[in-house]
């Protein structure tokens, strides 16, 4: 047998990823949530507070976009009285 390490470069769109992380359990998008945490903590300037404002802002964030982020705001804060802003 023959073993051989490829490199595949594969493209998603937003529905493909929405698709994906919507195939997760929960403990697998919490972990999702966090990695993306992770992620933009490392970004320089205002990293996420100023990614965040940047998709709100968005003309392409609609109604049900603004209800995903309401929701899970919504639920983060109001079931988890250590959590921090």
């Amino acid at each position: 047998m023959v073993k051989r390490d490829v490199l595949v470069v594969a493209e998603f769109t937003p529905r493909q990823i929405a698709e994906m992380f919507c195939d997760m359990d929960s403990e697998e998008q919490a972990e999702f949530l966090n990695e993306i945490w992770e992620i933009a903590s490392g970004w320089s300037g205002a990293g996420w507070c100023q990614q965040s404002s940047s998709i709100v802002q968005s003309a392409r964030l609609e109604d049900g976009g603004k209800n995903v982020i309401a929701a899970l705001a919504e639920h983060a804060f109001g079931f988890d009285r250590y959590a921090t802003r």
